[in-house]
């Protein structure tokens, strides 16, 4: 679900749209998903924030527009050290971008929330490797 090419480090954007534009179309060069599903985080985004909490947000796609845009399931992570306004003044750090179906995007939501549930764990993400995040952050 996870593949090391969907880790992106130390990314530097100050605009949201364009991360989401970045990790998606990551997902759409390894085969997880098609432009349309790109689309519909974006437009996902736009209708409500996917940030969850501790500096951590999990886009994903609208459920009803995007199911078919999911060529298999699939997961993009970033780091942003110095972070980004998500909006409403919540900066985030870290990304998990989720492309799932149903039952696995909740299991992956889940332990999204579980990696992420504390700001120390979040602090941890942003020093490891493309190889430490690949070993802590399996979906699978």
């Amino acid at each position: 679900m996870l593949q090391k090419e969907n880790i992106f480090f130390n990314l530097c954007s100050d605009s949201k749209e364009t991360i989401l534009k970045d990790l998606g179309n990551g997902l759409l060069a390894t085969g997880y998903v098609t432009n349309d599903y790109v689309k519909s985080i974006i437009k996902r985004e736009q209708e409500m924030s996917t940030y969850l909490s501790n500096g951590v947000a999990v886009p994903h796609g609208l459920t009803s527009e995007s199911a078919e845009g999911i060529l298999k399931n699939g997961v993009a992570i970033a780091t942003i050290p110095d972070g980004i306004d998500w909006g409403n003044g919540q900066i985030v750090r870290v990304i998990i971008m989720i492309a799932a179906e149903r039952r696995a995007h909740m299991n992956v939501l889940a332990k999204a929330a579980k990696l992420c549930s504390d700001e120390s764990k979040v602090k941890a993400i942003l020093t490891m490797t493309v190889d430490e995040i690949y070993d802590k952050c399996r979906f699978d």
